[in-house]
């Protein structure tokens, strides 16, 4: 189940990736915190 999860984190990263290359003003704030949510989904 737990690969299924991260299947979908990474199937919505992919899915915000076209967003956030045209918005790259806000490229970092928002790279930053999905990486907080993953790492927290980690931990």
């Amino acid at each position: 189940m737990k690969q299924h999860i991260y299947y979908n984190i990474f199937a919505v990263i992919g899915s915000y990736g076209g967003y956030l290359f045209v918005n790259r003003d806000r490229k970092l704030l928002t790279t930053g915190l999905l990486n907080k949510s993953f790492f927290n989904l980690q931990g």
